[in-house]
Formats: C-alpha cells, sequence, structure tokens
C-alpha cells in the first residue's frame, strides 16, 4: 500500500499519508517481534524519501529503548529534533 501512495504526483501530500500510516503501524506493534520484518519492508520502501527514512529510525530507535536495549549516545543526539521542526508558527 504504502508503495502505490508513495508514486502519487503529490509528493508532500503522499509523505503525510505514508508518514500517518508509519507512525500507526510503528506505535501498535512496537515491541512485538513482527516489528523487525516489518520495518525492514518499510526502509525498502520509503530508501528514496528522507523524512520518512528519518521518522522509521526514529521509531526503530525507540523500539530499541523500549526493549531495554543499549543504545549509542550519538543515535539519540542525532535524532530527528520535532520541536524545531514543528513548532514554528504557521501563517496564514
Amino acid at each position: 500500500m504504502a508503495a502505490s501512495v508513495l508514486r502519487e504526483q503529490d509528493a508532500m501530500m503522499a509523505d503525510s499519508s505514508v508518514g500517518r500510516h508509519l507512525d500507526r503501524r510503528a506505535s501498535g506493534m512496537l515491541t512485538e517481534p513482527r516489528f523487525t520484518a516489518w520495518a525492514q519492508t518499510m526502509t525498502e520502501v520509503i530508501a528514496n524519501r528522507d523524512f520518512l527514512t528519518r521518522r522509521l529510525r526514529e521509531w526503530i530507535l525507540l523500539r530499541t529503548i523500549a526493549l531495554g536495549k543499549p543504545c549509542a549516545g550519538k543515535e539519540l543526539t542525532s535524532a530527528f529534533d520535532w520541536s524545531s521542526t514543528w513548532a514554528r508558527p504557521h501563517r496564514s
């Protein structure tokens, strides 16, 4: 499904739709074993989409933390800063 949505002409709309799907699926199976296979499939589907690739990388990092596995400090400090991106005032 995500691959066909990403073929949409409006790239911003496609990224937004797939991003929302990615967030729902990742949060729903964050600590489940099937997350790994799903994330690998999504990695292939979104390979040429920078925003979606970063977002999936963040979910993988969150999974690592949720499972109590160690992660490198650099992974945490290089995670995307949502507050600086989305906290900007919207202009009408």
